[in-house]
Protein backbone atom coordinates (compact mmCIF):
# COMPACT_ATOMS: atom_id res chain seq x y z
CA UNK A 1 0.00 0.00 0.00
CA UNK A 2 1.35 3.81 -0.74
CA UNK A 3 1.69 5.68 2.18
CA UNK A 4 -1.66 8.14 2.54
CA UNK A 5 0.29 11.07 2.93
CA UNK A 6 2.10 11.26 -0.11
CA UNK A 7 -1.11 10.86 -2.49
CA UNK A 8 -2.93 13.32 -0.45
CA UNK A 9 -3.42 16.21 -2.12
CA UNK A 10 -3.99 13.95 -5.22
CA UNK A 11 -6.49 12.35 -3.69
CA UNK A 12 -7.96 16.00 -2.26
CA UNK A 13 -7.97 17.12 -6.08
CA UNK A 14 -9.56 14.72 -7.61
CA UNK A 15 -12.50 14.58 -5.00
CA UNK A 16 -12.93 18.38 -6.13
CA UNK A 17 -13.00 17.52 -9.46
CA UNK A 18 -15.27 14.64 -8.75
CA UNK A 19 -17.63 17.05 -6.83
CA UNK A 20 -17.86 19.12 -9.74
CA UNK A 21 -18.00 16.71 -12.28
CA UNK A 22 -21.25 15.51 -10.50
CA UNK A 23 -22.16 18.84 -10.40
CA UNK A 24 -21.92 19.80 -13.81
CA UNK A 25 -24.04 16.66 -14.62
CA UNK A 26 -26.56 17.56 -12.15
CA UNK A 27 -27.08 20.56 -14.45
CA UNK A 28 -27.26 19.39 -17.44
CA UNK A 29 -29.55 16.95 -16.73
CA UNK A 30 -31.18 19.37 -14.90
CA UNK A 31 -31.23 21.84 -18.31
CA UNK A 32 -32.39 19.31 -20.14
CA UNK A 33 -35.55 18.21 -18.33
CA UNK A 34 -36.65 22.34 -16.86
CA UNK A 35 -36.67 24.54 -19.59
CA UNK A 36 -35.27 28.06 -18.75
CA UNK A 37 -33.15 26.44 -16.18
CA UNK A 38 -31.10 28.55 -14.24
CA UNK A 39 -28.33 27.21 -12.24
CA UNK A 40 -25.84 28.57 -9.44
CA UNK A 41 -23.14 29.11 -11.81
CA UNK A 42 -24.77 30.94 -14.74
CA UNK A 43 -24.06 34.05 -13.23
CA UNK A 44 -24.91 36.05 -16.96
CA UNK A 45 -25.31 35.92 -19.76
CA UNK A 46 -22.46 35.47 -21.43
CA UNK A 47 -20.91 33.52 -17.68
CA UNK A 48 -23.42 31.02 -18.11
CA UNK A 49 -22.34 27.24 -17.13
CA UNK A 50 -25.75 26.15 -18.69
CA UNK A 51 -25.62 27.59 -22.21
CA UNK A 52 -22.26 25.94 -22.49
CA UNK A 53 -23.36 22.48 -21.30
CA UNK A 54 -26.26 22.37 -23.71
CA UNK A 55 -23.83 22.77 -26.64
CA UNK A 56 -22.54 19.62 -28.45
CA UNK A 57 -19.68 20.49 -26.76
CA UNK A 58 -21.19 19.36 -23.49
CA UNK A 59 -21.35 15.64 -24.24
CA UNK A 60 -18.25 13.81 -24.89
CA UNK A 61 -16.85 16.69 -25.73
CA UNK A 62 -18.33 16.96 -29.28
CA UNK A 63 -16.16 14.03 -30.63
CA UNK A 64 -19.44 11.84 -31.03
CA UNK A 65 -21.37 14.21 -31.67
CA UNK A 66 -18.84 15.36 -34.69
CA UNK A 67 -18.64 11.83 -36.00
CA UNK A 68 -22.24 10.50 -35.61
CA UNK A 69 -24.55 12.56 -36.87
CA UNK A 70 -28.02 12.64 -34.84
CA UNK A 71 -26.64 10.29 -31.99
CA UNK A 72 -29.28 9.18 -29.05
CA UNK A 73 -28.32 11.14 -26.18
CA UNK A 74 -27.99 7.71 -24.00
CA UNK A 75 -24.92 7.01 -26.33
CA UNK A 76 -23.80 10.29 -25.64
CA UNK A 77 -23.07 11.05 -22.23
CA UNK A 78 -22.37 14.41 -20.60
CA UNK A 79 -18.89 15.37 -19.96
CA UNK A 80 -19.87 15.69 -16.07
CA UNK A 81 -20.31 11.71 -16.25
CA UNK A 82 -16.97 11.02 -17.82
CA UNK A 83 -15.53 12.99 -15.34
CA UNK A 84 -17.25 11.65 -12.76
CA UNK A 85 -16.13 7.87 -14.24
CA UNK A 86 -12.77 9.70 -14.34
CA UNK A 87 -11.89 10.84 -10.84
CA UNK A 88 -13.64 7.62 -9.11
CA UNK A 89 -11.32 5.37 -11.12
CA UNK A 90 -8.36 7.61 -10.16
CA UNK A 91 -9.05 8.10 -6.56
CA UNK A 92 -9.17 4.29 -6.45
CA UNK A 93 -6.21 3.52 -8.40
CA UNK A 94 -3.86 5.83 -5.93
CA UNK A 95 -4.74 2.97 -2.99
CA UNK A 96 -2.29 0.72 -5.18
CA UNK A 97 1.72 0.72 -6.03
CA UNK A 98 2.79 -0.32 -9.03
CA UNK A 99 5.13 0.51 -11.80
CA UNK A 100 2.49 -0.07 -14.38
CA UNK A 101 -0.31 1.59 -12.51
CA UNK A 102 1.51 4.95 -11.94
CA UNK A 103 2.48 5.16 -15.75
CA UNK A 104 -1.54 4.53 -16.39
CA UNK A 105 -2.50 7.73 -14.01
CA UNK A 106 0.67 9.99 -15.38
CA UNK A 107 -0.70 8.70 -19.01
CA UNK A 108 -4.40 9.46 -17.88
CA UNK A 109 -2.84 12.60 -16.38
CA UNK A 110 -1.34 14.00 -19.45
CA UNK A 111 -4.44 13.34 -21.67
CA UNK A 112 -6.49 14.37 -19.30
CA UNK A 113 -4.72 18.30 -19.90
CA UNK A 114 -4.81 17.78 -23.04
CA UNK A 115 -8.15 17.90 -23.20
CA UNK A 116 -8.39 20.64 -20.86
CA UNK A 117 -6.69 22.50 -23.93
CA UNK A 118 -9.24 21.89 -26.60
CA UNK A 119 -12.12 22.41 -24.56
CA UNK A 120 -10.28 25.69 -23.22
CA UNK A 121 -9.63 26.38 -26.94
CA UNK A 122 -13.59 25.49 -27.42
CA UNK A 123 -14.35 27.97 -24.46
CA UNK A 124 -12.78 30.52 -25.67
CA UNK A 125 -12.87 30.84 -29.62
CA UNK A 126 -15.85 28.71 -30.19
CA UNK A 127 -19.01 28.90 -28.00
CA UNK A 128 -17.18 32.03 -26.58
CA UNK A 129 -18.74 31.95 -23.07
CA UNK A 130 -17.27 31.46 -19.13
CA UNK A 131 -18.22 28.44 -17.82
CA UNK A 132 -17.25 28.68 -13.81
CA UNK A 133 -17.51 24.52 -13.40
CA UNK A 134 -15.68 23.89 -16.65
CA UNK A 135 -12.35 26.61 -15.45
CA UNK A 136 -12.26 25.12 -12.20
CA UNK A 137 -11.90 21.72 -13.88
CA UNK A 138 -9.07 22.59 -15.55
CA UNK A 139 -7.29 24.19 -12.59
CA UNK A 140 -7.76 20.83 -10.61
CA UNK A 141 -6.39 18.63 -13.69
CA UNK A 142 -3.46 20.76 -13.76
CA UNK A 143 -2.88 20.63 -10.56
CA UNK A 144 -3.57 16.68 -10.30
CA UNK A 145 -0.85 16.47 -12.79
CA UNK A 146 1.86 18.22 -11.02
CA UNK A 147 0.58 16.19 -8.19
CA UNK A 148 1.96 13.39 -9.94
CA UNK A 149 4.86 14.91 -10.77
CA UNK A 150 5.92 15.35 -7.73
CA UNK A 151 4.85 11.49 -6.31
CA UNK A 152 7.24 10.44 -9.47
CA UNK A 153 10.31 12.15 -8.00
CA UNK A 154 9.55 11.29 -4.41
CA UNK A 155 8.98 7.83 -5.27
CA UNK A 156 9.34 6.29 -8.45
CA UNK A 157 12.84 8.07 -9.46
CA UNK A 158 14.32 7.29 -5.69
CA UNK A 159 13.54 3.72 -6.40
CA UNK A 160 15.08 3.59 -9.85
CA UNK A 161 17.51 5.67 -8.84
CA UNK A 162 18.47 2.87 -6.08
CA UNK A 163 17.53 -0.45 -7.75
CA UNK A 164 19.42 0.21 -11.01
CA UNK A 165 22.08 0.98 -12.69
CA UNK A 166 23.10 4.02 -10.66
CA UNK A 167 22.37 2.26 -8.00
CA UNK A 168 24.97 0.12 -8.91
CA UNK A 169 27.20 3.02 -9.33
CA UNK A 170 26.39 4.07 -5.75
CA UNK A 171 27.00 1.40 -4.24
CA UNK A 172 30.28 0.31 -6.15
CA UNK A 173 31.58 3.52 -5.27
CA UNK A 174 30.39 3.48 -1.36
CA UNK A 175 32.57 0.49 -1.66
CA UNK A 176 35.27 2.03 -3.30
CA UNK A 177 35.23 4.99 -0.50
CA UNK A 178 35.32 2.29 2.25
CA UNK A 179 38.36 0.33 0.63
CA UNK A 180 40.28 2.83 1.00
CA UNK A 181 39.33 4.38 4.01
CA UNK A 182 40.12 0.77 5.76
CA UNK A 183 43.90 1.14 3.68
CA UNK A 184 44.25 4.59 4.92
CA UNK A 185 43.72 3.47 8.22
CA UNK A 186 45.84 0.12 8.10
CA UNK A 187 48.54 2.27 7.02
CA UNK A 188 48.74 4.73 9.90
CA UNK A 189 47.99 1.86 12.53
CA UNK A 190 50.95 0.31 11.21
CA UNK A 191 53.14 3.70 10.48
CA UNK A 192 51.85 4.39 14.36
CA UNK A 193 53.19 0.96 15.62
CA UNK A 194 56.73 1.57 13.57
CA UNK A 195 57.24 4.72 15.25
CA UNK A 196 56.12 3.33 18.81
CA UNK A 197 58.87 0.37 18.62
CA UNK A 198 61.62 2.91 16.92
CA UNK A 199 61.08 5.17 19.95
CA UNK A 200 61.39 2.22 22.44
CA UNK A 201 64.30 1.09 20.77
CA UNK A 202 65.87 4.45 20.59
CA UNK A 203 65.14 5.02 23.93
CA UNK A 204 66.63 1.44 25.38
CA UNK A 205 70.40 2.25 23.90
CA UNK A 206 70.01 5.44 25.65
CA UNK A 207 69.74 3.51 29.06
CA UNK A 208 72.05 1.21 27.69
CA UNK A 209 74.81 4.00 27.12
Amino acid sequence: MVSSMIYLKLRICCFIGLCLSIYATYVEVKAENIKNYKALCDLSQKVSCTAVFNTPYGKSFGLLSYLFNDIPNRWNPPNGLLGTVYYVSFIFSTFFEHKSLFKLQMTLCICSNVLTIYLAYLLYYIIQNFCVICVSIYVINFLCLCEMFKIYKKVWWRKFVNSSYFGKIKLMALENMTTKASTITTRITTTTATTNIFNENHQGDRYKN
